[in-house]
This record gives C-alpha cells, sequence and structure tokens, in this order.
C-alpha cells in the first residue's frame, strides 16, 4: 500500500467515523434490500368442489412499455415464467390442502405496476402492486 492510498482509507475511515450513523448511502441500499424482501400475502379458501371450473392466476401489467420477468411457484416448485401478460389455471394443480403460490419477479421501469389476479367462479382477487420494481406476492390457497 502506497501513502497516498493510506492516507486515503484513513481520511475515509475519519469521515465515515465522524458522520451520522444512518447516511444517505447505507440506507439506500439498505432500503433497497428491504423492498426486494418485501412478501405481501393473501389468504383464499376455496370448496373442493369449486376445482371443477377453472381458477385462472393473472399477472399482467396494465401499462404499456412495462417489462415483467419473474416466475410462479406452487409449493416450491416453478409452474411458469412470467412475460407481461401470464395466465394459468390453477385448478388441475390444485387438490385439498393448503397451497402455497409465490408470485416474483421485476419489472421495468420501477415506476409502472402490476396486477395479480385469482378470478374463478365466485371468486375474485386483485392486487396492484407498484413503485418498486420488485414484485414479491404470496397466495396461501386452502382447498377444503
Amino acid at each position: 500500500m502506497n501513502l497516498k492510498t493510506l492516507l486515503l482509507a484513513i481520511s475515509y475511515t475519519t469521515v465515515l467515523a465522524a458522520a451520522p450513523p444512518v447516511n444517505i448511502q447505507s440506507f439506500s441500499l439498505a432500503n433497497t434490500a428491504q423492498i426486494q424482501q418485501q412478501m405481501q400475502q393473501t389468504t383464499i379458501t376455496l370448496a373442493a368442489e369449486q376445482l371443477r371450473h377453472p381458477h385462472f392466476l393473472r399477472v399482467s401489467t396494465p401499462t404499456t412499455g412495462t417489462q415483467l420477468t419473474g416466475q410462479i411457484k406452487l409449493n416450491g416448485k416453478v409452474i411458469q415464467r412470467l412475460n407481461n401478460n401470464t395466465k394459468i389455471n390453477l385448478s388441475r394443480l390444485l387438490t385439498r390442502g393448503k397451497h402455497a403460490i409465490e408470485i416474483s419477479g421485476r419489472y421495468r421501469p420501477a415506476g409502472n405496476s402490476v396486477q395479480v389476479e385469482l378470478i374463478g367462479p365466485n371468486t375474485q382477487s386483485l392486487q396492484q402492486i407498484g413503485g418498486s420494481g420488485y414484485l414479491n406476492q404470496r397466495l396461501i390457497i386452502e382447498v377444503k
């Protein structure tokens, strides 16, 4: 390490030690990590007889120009890759019991939004996610 590098390191350490505990740079990094890990969860209960009819999970971007990438997992297994308008019939995949559907991905530009819908007979759930660029939704579907 040369003298210039050593002095720069000492100066940098001094500036960090003198700075308040939360500075803009570390706050932004922590905030980004927190956004990626936030998950919104919805629980839905269905009667097994309802699964005789289609129950569609639709993930879409209502704003033109939004790019969406990601995946849908059912009980930890990837069942579908996401694009700007993904629709999958869950009826054929669900049985009695509790199922976790995780929808995760990224969308750009971050200021736009993504809609997650579950549509079936007597069942409709709609959530709109926007602002962060990250999609992290969980649907818990309990079939009785």
